[in-house]
């Protein structure tokens, strides 16, 4: 996917929050539209909605699928950052046994 959401270095969760974010904006206006009456959708917000309800529901099924794609990378990422951190908590706590016995 190319764009100003995806920048190359840019952490998967980052890009999963701002994904989900838009996903929710589509998912709103699509709701609102479908909760609209014919009456609600001849006024000047639901010939708004009308006119834009087909990119609407393509970019909720863009962002949904973005979405999808990248949670399993953001967990991944989770992981990696956990194993990291145990990593060096047990580097540090052997190099403090390590100072004590000295």
């Amino acid at each position: 996917m190319d764009g100003i959401f995806e920048k190359p270095g840019r952490p998967a969760e980052a890009q999963l929050t701002t994904a989900r974010m838009l996903l929710a904006q589509f998912i709103t206006q699509i709701e609102e539209f479908d909760g609209m009456n014919r009456e609600q959708r001849r006024t000047p917000r639901g010939r708004d909605l009308s006119s834009r309800i087909v990119g609407l529901r393509e970019g909720r099924e863009k962002w949904q699928a973005r979405v999808d794609e990248l949670e399993p990378q953001a967990e991944a990422e989770r992981e990696e950052h956990a194993a990291l951190a145990r990593e060096a908590l047990s580097f540090l706590s052997q190099a403090m046994d390590e100072e004590g016995e000295s």
